[in-house]
């Protein structure tokens, strides 16, 4: 114990001051090192607070751009009305990282998502929409009353409950179309009113058939309704998204030398790219043709791409910057509206013997160099059926590497020769549409024609199938 008298501290409670640096001439904290010693402690103290602020930054970065890219990808689906939001703002974020050399092709929603829903419905365009569709397409045909509606033949029985409805009986004729005697219920014998009493049904038997009966016949308006409303559900997200996340994008943006990433940015509102109409003039030839033998009053003397350049010029379809692309399997109604527009045209291509209503020729012949040249007068793209292009062996039902090079020297003729797109039609997943080697598999039909023949564009009736191939591809050779 000490002593009374003041004397010497005991040696334990010298250790303990000199241990905490409390003695006399102490500083604080431990005895104060002299020389190399107090230097080299200098250094380490600089190391750690260093190695502490990266870890910080490389935490901070992490955070920040983990939270701003999950809650701008979405992928999750928050908003299911406007889910093909998300995978618009995955494009534009996937641009700074990509390599420059892959493109990403055009993912069009045959008639809709018609592998799920009845084809040319407005539920199957929704749920092309919903699915990733860029594009939607809607094969025109006019009611009696000139009414643009979404029907790809021009009789109704094959989509339709038409033939089961006693009060339409008398309205089934027989009418040539095409060379040919077709007996049946013609759209054209309906007016708007009289049509959407019917209920579409699925076309093939192998497909669902729980959705026959419930929607009605669409028309060209009403998708292109549908498709502002869900732009404009859209941008509200955007907006909302944006909010959110703004302070993760401005230190994103300004510290860490990001480019601008989608959304709020400075003085403006998000902006949503709208999907893209992809409308086809079905029959042209027939339908003017109806027009001049005075068989359709209603009409009032207009042409049939009149009516529908009509309805697009009043929904600001007007110029080549519109977002729609407009096609048919004819020529002399594409001119006819190259002369009148600016809008992006697709020239579609049969069958090579197949012959071309308007001209007389045989497809084969638009497929040639000559060919070729003479549609980028006036197109975007072309448009052949899948199997024409890469055609399979006809003895083994594959596809071989002599296919896949007709394919790769068609794409690359047409990209050298007009610099024009070539969108080919169609891709499905049922196995009576696969070449035997794919499988049974459609990924590997998604990544001979992205991957290998390279086009630029494609009709899909699975446009699910068809984004949920691509971000597998793309996560695979793009990043």
């Amino acid at each position: 114990s000490p002593s009374a008298g003041g004397g010497d501290a005991p040696v334990e409670s010298l250790e303990f001051e000199q241990l905490l640096g409390t003695g006399a001439g102490s500083s604080g904290l431990g005895p104060r090192p002299r020389g190399g010693a107090r230097r080299k402690e200098q250094k380490s103290r600089r190391c750690l607070y260093a190695g502490l602020l990266l870890c910080f930054l490389l935490a901070s970065g992490t955070f920040l751009i983990g939270s701003a890219l999950r809650q701008q990808l979405d992928l999750d689906g928050e908003v299911a009305a406007s889910a093909d939001t998300s995978l618009k703002i995955f494009r534009a974020i996937r641009s700074f990282w990509a390599s420059g050399t892959y493109k990403r092709p055009l993912v069009i929603g045959h008639r809709g998502s018609c592998g799920m829903l009845p084809e040319h419905t407005l539920a199957g365009y929704e749920l092309a929409i919903e699915q990733g569709a860029d594009c939607i397409e809607c094969d025109i045909i006019l009611t009696k009353d000139g009414v643009p509606i979404c029907r790809h033949d021009l009789t109704l029985e094959n989509t339709t409950d038409v033939a089961d409805r006693p009060e339409f009986r008398l309205k089934r004729k027989k009418r040539m179309v095409d060379g040919k005697l077709v007996d049946g219920w013609f759209a054209v014998d309906f007016t708007l009113s009289e049509l959407k009493q019917l209920r579409a049904l699925q076309r093939f038997p192998f497909r669902d058939p729980n959705f026959n009966g419930k929607f009605q016949v669409a028309t060209l308006q009403e998708q292109i309704s549908l498709v502002e409303q869900n732009r404009q559900q859209a941008e509200v997200w955007i907006e909302e998204k944006s909010k959110s996340v703004a302070w993760h994008l401005k230190l994103l943006n300004n510290y860490f030398g990001f480019p601008d990433l989608p959304g709020k940015t400075k003085g403006s509102k998000g902006k949503a790219e709208s999907t893209c109409l992809y409308p086809e003039m079905k029959s042209t030839a027939w339908h003017n043709a109806l027009e001049k033998n005075g068989e359709v009053p209603d009409w009032k003397g207009k042409r049939f791409e009149d009516i529908i350049l009509g309805t697009l010029e009043r929904n600001g379809y007007n110029s080549s910057e519109s977002n729609l692309y407009l096609q048919s399997f004819e020529t002399e109604d594409l001119k006819y509206v190259h002369a009148k527009s600016s809008l992006k045209l697709i020239q579609l291509i049969g069958e090579p013997d197949e012959i071309q209503q308007d001209t007389g020729r045989p497809y084969k012949d638009l497929m040639t160099p000559q060919g070729i040249r003479e549609i980028g007068g006036y197109a975007f793209a072309v448009s052949p059926d899948k199997n024409v292009i890469v055609p399979r062996n006809a003895t083994t039902g594959y596809v071989d590497e002599s296919g896949i090079q007709h394919g790769k020297e068609f794409v690359s003729m047409v990209h050298e020769t007009t610099a024009m797109e070539v969108h080919p039609w169609v891709l499905r997943d049922e196995y009576m549409y696969l070449a035997w080697n794919y499988g049974q598999d459609p990924y590997n039909e998604y990544t001979l024609f992205i991957k290998d023949v390279r086009v630029d564009g494609f009709f899909t009736d699975f446009p699910k199938t068809a984004t949920n191939y691509l971000r597998l591809f793309e996560l695979e050779n793009v990043y």
